[in-house]
């Protein structure tokens, strides 16, 4: 039975701080521009922090914690092991059922090849970003665009500079 209706994990109630394979719909993958990479203090499940590598994205959503399996893939794609150099980069992420911990769960993987570009046009959204007036307006007409708008280059630039102007 296939539905358009935008299912809820119940693991999206709870807020964590860090993107899901539970974040995806059933058969989504994303598109996802790498905005910073490196060590933070991550609490596990008991409440006992370690420290994990974090990658953060352009786009809006929460960043992902990076295991040694993705960022081997990051390595592979864009060809460094340096993760400075991964800054700007595109990934493609997707949920795949692994064996972890004795049992079967859903973890986001890295596709092993770049992300086909997108044919996004960003002239009507980079136009509609430079009306914007105010932060919270900004921020509205930001989160209206599709994933792929909100991940175009240069939409991102306008963003960017347009937050300094209305601050």
């Amino acid at each position: 039975m296939q539905t358009t209706e935008k299912l809820t994990h119940w693991k999206q109630l709870k807020n964590p701080d860090y993107i899901g394979a539970y974040a995806l719909q059933p058969g989504e993958e994303m598109i996802l521009t790498i905005k910073s990479c490196g060590t933070e203090q991550v609490a596990n499940t008991d409440g006992k922090k370690q420290d994990c590598l974090v990658i953060h994205f352009m786009e809006q959503v929460k960043p992902m914690i990076l295991n040694s399996t993705n960022a081997k893939t990051i390595s592979k794609v864009h060809q460094t092991p340096y993760m400075e150099q991964w800054v700007g980069k595109q990934i493609q992420i997707y949920a795949r059922r692994i064996r972890a911990f004795g049992e079967d769960v859903d973890a986001l993987r890295i596709r092993d090849f770049l992300p086909k570009p997108k044919s996004v046009d960003p002239t009507k959204a980079i136009e509609a970003i430079n009306a914007c007036n105010s932060l919270e307006q900004l921020k509205k007409l930001y989160t209206s665009l599709t994933k792929d708008e909100q991940g175009h280059p240069d939409v991102i630039k306008a963003k960017d500079a347009r937050k300094e102007v209305v601050k």
